[in-house]
């Protein structure tokens, strides 16, 4: 629209002349306002100046009716010379410069806002080194697995819980530090210790003069929550989530490393040490931090021992004035010693609370359980026995009900004959002994008979019961074991119905006591009369054994094709009940477990001989491993797939024998299950191998001994490119601003232009959630330490946000004021920091939304904030080239770094905090160190957008305008990988925690995630490094030509390069092989020469200077003459002298620039067309004017003749193609289909016409029809210059994508299979799913059969290719 009324006014301006001067002027200024908007919008139009967009268009076709109107009057001076025209012509030019006026002013604005979108995600902070434990947290909701957590009951436990809030409330120096309730299994501990947990916890009692400051809730359920070595460690990283001092002092002391020291080193590196050393930054008034770790007899071995006495050492040594410890746990001798210094107040042993308190409870229990023995005797002796311990006669009266058969003699026999041979305490602290005695006793009744190998055999069928990692069947736990006897198991289940029981056909134990009595070899080995008992189970014994079970379980079940799928075709949701009853058939309940699960039983590699498990893997990575992905996508459970294999490397990695060959091969079977999972073929199980494997790049020895097995999978083939394939696209479908990863990697966040957040699965790319509230785009995203919240910010709606990551709730949301153009989360997410337009730095906090402090010293717009890892320092960018250093406390500069000759977009700090890397829209990047040594990093060729440090401080990863996003040695400089993909700027980048992982967000709508392993990367590049601007066959149909950065030479078959034709200093516009096929005629705009060049030799044979020629160049079939266009307003054609550059004559008639020109076969004429909407004909000996050609409603962009010169075709900006008589002019056929403007036409011998144009699209034309014959597609740029080859059978196409495209006419190349726009890969009849590509593999329609480009591209041959109901037969077995 702007190009139209630009086109009137210029009109306008020629009809006014030299009269007029300040209408003139005004025409002038109006026409030059228009070129630069009209430019603008070529570049693209945000989205947040549309609406502008769209009131600049009304206004324009409503100007541009009024200015038509008068430039249709005859008498142009007299009109502009009427008072009440020039009066309409003054409120023309003011409407229309207001309009544009405002809409460039939105563009400027939103151009620059979009450009500022760079990452400002909260970075893995330094605490997070510290692994601290979630599960451990009273906080974690763990009853989905197994765990329920509870408070007391209102009006119990009163004493209790008043004695210990009343020590935690006291802050004088004479209450004790540490307060230990001890008491035996059962006794109610953990429900004390939560309900404490949670009162402290509460901010809603403002009275409170203590706060829990950290809690370790410990359980031998999970891995997590047993070692000894996650308690410091995670009260740590809580407490300086609660205690800035104390955070500061931790970072300043860096010992983060005592991570993995024993106890001793965690406990003065990580606790005492920075504790007393944040003393002095600390309000002494404050009041106390408590600290709640809970049942420490939860801990492996005698961890918890250990922990109390090393909190008691340090306690005595140090005092840690501020820090109140609750500490619970089980009677132990060592410590019962190490309290005797407690003061009473300090001490509640549960055991000693009076009997009564708890007695009426058990008693009423026990009558109503037992009604048959009720007053007797035994039950007042059971009573007694009890001694207030709940699981003690839980555990008898389930002893003495087995299914209700007993009677009541038999019930009263047999409590005397447990009182006779247990142990019986006089004291009420050898309880644990009186539990022991009792699950002596019922072992003892269930395995007394039992001798030698059926001894043995039972006790593993317990042992196993205990040992699996979830709850299993009798049946999976006997087939488990080699002997699998589901009767013995079932026996056993009877023999100890005591201590387990069976609900849903799973076994389950009533109370943690009883595993704990198993796993501990004094207690489980025992003798009674003499008689020696041996009932211990040493776990990673049996988890050894178990691996080895679940290994060759997996070896005999695991198979090809564990469905009888009967064809790829099918889609497994198209085929549920076949598929159902086929896998519950073939994946028994013992293979489903040991594929779930075999991970759980790697034992720690330092207690056991780890030979057999590694040897048992490397068997499974041979083959197995496709048949159990396969599997476990059957299952449902194919998420599970990655997780499981990263943990196995990491147990690898760990193992004392030299393991990194195995290590590596499990790394990429997990990125090979990732890359599967991901993608759409996952919803289809054949295409795990069909498609997956086929597509699967990777050459590595592993790979190889996969796809030999799969010789008739469709071969796939990528030529070498500089196009990655990821392991994962994810089609976020709007522009997406800033990604991040969750702690574990499990999960990407996502944030859009559109407002929303989306959370991913990071294995399968599946959308987990939507979170909404923001009305503008998301500007930054990252996850909470723990996984629990996600944090977001916009600067356009200036708010920051939080949200509940289970719920998806908006738990908070702050309006920040300023005029915020970018935002950092502290890693404590307690602090926001934000740069602003007005070139100030602030700080907020991030509960309040009150503004702390500002920031001064840059002189220009920030582009970029950061935070440290420990919160005490900032660094911003900004457009005036700088970046700086604060104190976040203080608010002081700390330094200043220079070097960026562009605006500092992208900033972070390192982990460690001693480096900074910036980024900005130089294209550059630096890394700074903490003496300000500066080292730049190049290879970005436009804005760095993002750039993030990795864990471990050794890479960083930027992403920039230039769709790549490229992975550096943090220490060298030295660029490690490039990877490229996205086909528009990539916004964000993100690290996964252990820096396996990229994720990148990108205004292409989607988020990918790529291998940041960095291995060799060796890529031959050819093709043009920038736009084909155009493209020619030979006469023999055998080469290739094509130019712009430079003239290239292919071949026409292959696509190998030739030759590179080299001597032009600027641009090549055109290109072309001469008639005769002997020489290349090339002609450079930019340095205005042609170069003729010897076709075989590449030598250049001439070169012509040809000052003053702008644009456009054709030359004669004889070589004797060149035809171009002015470079002045004269608006005429030129005809030169081929062999001087002469100018031989001047063609004068058309009112407008020339935008085509073109010799007919014969040379005898000249066609032009004109951005004036027509085409003159030309005599070329006389250029004499033969005739107009009017028709078209746009630009003329190209023209040619028909190879008889009967015709002339012409192609325009108004989306059609036009044929012409060239005899009479008259216009013969409008063909219309493109959607965008045309670029380039050609004609073929036979009269098939074809024609590419801005839509990205190549069409065929029949001539005498006029119909559109064939649309090829595959550019994903305009396409600039079309050619047929001289046997009419083929076209040539080049575009801006950088690519040089040859298609086959032939009806053969369409009846096979095409590419949907998800990627599959159908048939032409049936349209049956034969196969999917990844998208970045830029597979060809079948008609496309060369890709000449640096991008690379896939083929596909089906020609021995098993799919379809053939499809099993595409593997072979060994």
């Amino acid at each position: 629209m702007a190009l139209s009324i630009l086109r009137v006014i210029v009109e306008m301006k020629d009809m006014i002349g030299d009269n007029k001067d300040e209408l003139a002027q005004r025409l002038e200024e109006l026409e030059n306002r228009l070129l630069a908007m009209e430019r603008s919008i070529a570049i693209g139009v945000p989205k947040a100046a549309e609406q502008e967009m769209a009131k600049l268009k009304q206004i324009l076709v409503e100007e541009m009716e009024r200015l038509e109107d008068l430039a249709r009057k005859s008498l142009a001076k007299r009109i502009l010379d009427h008072e009440e025209y020039q009066k309409i012509l003054q409120q023309v030019f003011q409407r229309v410069n207001g309009a544009t006026t405002t809409f460039q002013i939105e563009m400027a604005n939103s151009i620059q806002e979009t450009a500022n979108m760079i990452h400002g995600d909260i970075k893995k902070t330094a605490l997070e080194r510290l692994r601290p434990s979630e599960k451990a947290d009273h906080k974690t909701i763990l009853e989905e697995q197994g765990l329920k957590r509870e408070e007391c009951t209102p009006g119990t436990r009163l004493k209790v819980l008043e004695d210990i809030t009343k020590w935690a409330y006291d802050g004088s120096s004479a209450s004790p530090h540490v307060y230990w309730l001890t008491g035996q299994a059962g006794s109610g501990k953990t429900t004390v210790a939560y309900t404490i947990a949670k009162r402290f916890e509460s901010t809603g009692n403002a009275n409170k003069r203590t706060v829990l400051g950290a809690n370790f809730l410990c359980s031998r359920q999970f891995q997590e929550t047993q070692s000894q070595t996650r308690i410091i460690p995670t009260i740590a990283y809580q407490l300086a989530r609660k205690c800035k001092s104390y955070a500061n002092a931790l970072h300043v002391a860096d010992k983060f490393d005592a991570v993995n020291h024993d106890i001793s080193d965690q406990m003065k590196d990580l606790l005492v040490g920075p504790w007393l050393q944040s003393e002095a930054t600390r309000d002494s008034e404050l009041s106390p931090y408590l600290i709640v770790v809970d049942a420490l007899d939860e801990i492996v071995g005698n961890g918890g021992s250990k922990f109390l006495r090393h909190l008691l050492n340090a306690v005595d040594e140090y005092n840690l004035p501020g820090l109140k410890f609750l500490v619970t746990s089980r009677s132990d001798p060592e410590l019962v010693q190490l309290c005797e210094e407690f003061t009473s107040e300090a001490i509640c042993r549960l055991q000693d609370v009076p009997i009564k308190e708890a007695e009426s409870d058990i008693q009423t229990y026990l009558e109503a359980s037992l009604p048959m023995l009720a007053g007797s005797p035994e039950l007042v002796e059971l009573l007694r026995r009890a001694s207030g311990l709940f699981i003690y006669a839980a555990t008898a009266v389930r002893y003495l009900t087995l299914s209700g058969s007993f009677t009541a003699k038999e019930q009263t026999e047999m409590l005397n004959d447990l009182f006779s041979k247990t142990y019986e305490s006089d004291s009420a602290s050898d309880a644990m002994s009186l539990i022991d005695g009792l699950y002596q006793q019922i072992m003892c009744d269930a395995f007394h008979k039992l001798k030698g190998k059926f001894l043995t055999r039972r006790l593993r069928i317990l042992f196993t019961f205990l040992c699996t990692a979830e709850r299993t069947s009798a049946s999976v736990a006997a087939a488990l074991l080699s002997e699998d006897d589901e009767e013995a198991a079932r026996a056993v289940l009877r023999s100890l119905h005591p201590v387990l029981y069976t609900q849903d056909d799973h076994v389950y134990w009533y109370h943690a006591s009883f595993p704990d009595f198993i796993f501990d070899q004094t207690r489980s080995n025992f003798s009674v009369r003499g008689e020696k008992f041996a009932f211990w189970c040493k776990e990673s014994d049996h988890h050894n054994l178990l691996g080895d079970s679940c290994f060759r379980v997996m070896e005999s079940g695991l198979r090809f094709n564990m469905g009888n799928i009967k064809s790829s075709f099918l889609f497994d949701h198209d085929n549920v009940y076949a598929l159902s009853e086929q896998v519950g058939k073939n994946i028994t309940p013992v293979l489903k477990y040991s594929s779930r699960s075999w991970v759980h039983h790697l034992p720690p590699p330092e207690l056991v001989d780890t030979r057999n498990l590694c040897k048992c893997i490397l068997d499974f990575l041979q083959i197995r491993v496709l048949f159990w992905i396969e599997a476990m996508n059957l299952l449902g459970s194919h998420s599970q797939c990655t997780p499981m294999l990263h943990r196995a490397r990491q147990w690898v990695s760990k193992c004392q024998n030299s393991q990194l060959d195995l290590a590596r091969n499990i790394g990429e079977a997990a990125n090979f299950a990732t890359y599967f999972i991901g993608s759409p073929a996952a919803k289809s199980t054949p295409h795990l191998y069909i498609s997956m494997l086929a597509t699967w790049s990777q050459d590595t020895t592993l790979c190889r001994k996969w796809k030999q097995h799969f010789s008739r999978v469709p071969v796939f083939t990528h030529t070498a490119g500089d196009i990655d394939l990821p392991l994962v696209t994810i089609m976020a479908g709007e522009q997406v601003s800033a990604v991040g990863f969750s702690s574990h990697g499990s999960q990407i966040v996502s944030g859009s232009n559109d407002g929303t957040m989306r959370v991913w699965d990071a294995s399968t790319g599946t959308e987990v959630k939507v979170l909404k509230g923001h009305i503008a785009p998301v500007k930054t995203v990252a996850f909470s330490s723990d996984d629990s919240q996600i944090l977001s910010s916009s600067h356009l709606d200036q708010s920051v946000k939080v949200w509940d990551a289970a719920t998806r709730a908006e738990v908070k949301a702050l309006e920040l004021k300023g005029d915020t153009s970018s935002f950092a989360f502290s890693r404590d997410g307690m602090l926001v920091v934000s740069g602003s337009y007005d070139n100030l730095v602030r700080v907020w906090d991030a509960s309040t939304g009150v503004e702390m402090r500002v920031l001064k010293g840059h002189t220009d717009r920030i582009g970029a904030v950061a935070f440290s890892s420990d919160g005490m320092q900032i660094v911003s960018g900004s457009r005036d080239l700088s970046v700086r250093v604060w104190d976040t406390m203080t608010g002081a500069e700390v330094k200043v770094l220079e070097g960026h000759t562009g605006n500092v977009y992208s900033v972070a700090f390192s982990n460690d905090g001693r480096k900074i890397a910036s980024g900005a829209d130089d294209g550059y990047l630096w890394v700074w160190d903490a003496l300000t040594e500066a080292t730049m990093l190049r290879g970005h060729t436009s804005w760095v957008n993002s750039v993030m440090f990795s864990s471990d401080d050794r890479q960083i990863v930027s992403g920039s305008r230039d769709k790549t996003v490229r992975l550096w040695d943090a220490s060298t400089g030295a660029q490690l990988k490039v990877l490229k993909g996205h086909t528009k700027m990539v916004c964000s980048v993100a690290f996964s925690n252990d820096g396996m992982y990229i994720v990148s967000g990108s205004q292409d709508g989607t988020v990918r995630v790529w291998d940041a392993s960095t291995g060799a990367d060796v890529k031959v590049l050819q093709g043009h490094p920038s736009l084909v601007q155009s493209v020619a066959f030979s006469g023999d149909g055998t080469q290739i030509v094509s130019s712009y950065d430079s003239v290239r030479l292919w071949d026409a078959s292959t696509g190998a390069e030739l030759k590179v034709l080299k001597g032009h200093t600027d641009w090549v516009k055109s290109v072309a092989f001469t008639s005769d096929g002997k020489q290349i005629v090339s002609y450079s705009e930019g340095d205005q020469s042609m170069a003729l060049w010897d076709a075989a030799t590449g030598a250049k044979v001439k070169v012509l200077n040809l000052n003053g020629i702008n644009r456009l160049f054709a030359l004669s079939g004889n070589k004797t003459q060149i035809v171009s266009s002015s470079n002045d307003d004269s608006y005429s054609v030129r005809v030169l002298d081929a062999s001087t550059g002469v100018e031989v004559m001047e063609l004068k008639a058309h009112t407008w620039h020339i935008t085509a020109v073109a010799f007919s076969n014969d040379g005898t004429r000249i066609v032009s067309g004109s951005a004036d909407k027509s085409m003159r004909v030309w005599d070329s000996s006389t250029g004499a004017e033969l005739m107009v050609l009017e028709g078209h409603t746009d630009w003329v962009t190209s023209v040619t003749f028909s190879s008889d010169d009967m015709h002339i075709v012409s192609g325009s900006d108004d989306y059609s193609v036009r044929v012409w008589d060239a005899s009479t002019g008259v216009e013969v056929k409008v063909m219309t289909g493109h959607t965008d403007q045309i670029r380039s036409i050609a004609i073929s011998s036979d009269g098939t016409i074809v024609s590419g144009g801005a839509d990205k699209t190549v069409r065929v034309w029949n001539a005498l029809t006029g119909a559109e014959a064939k649309v090829l597609k595959g550019h994903t740029g305009d396409v600039n210059c079309v050619g047929f080859s001289s046997d009419g059978t083929k076209i040539v196409s080049c575009s801006d994508d950088q690519s040089v495209r040859v298609w086959s006419l032939s009806a053969e190349a369409d009846s096979a299979w095409k590419l949907t726009d998800t990627n599959w890969i159908i048939s032409a009849q049936g349209g049956n799913h034969l196969m999917w590509v990844p998208p970045s593999a830029e597979v060809p329609s079948p008609s496309n059969i060369l890709i000449i480009s640096r991008h690379g591209f896939g083929s596909v041959d089906f020609t021995q290719a098993m799919i379809g109901d053939d499809w099993a037969g595409c593997y072979t077995p060994s």
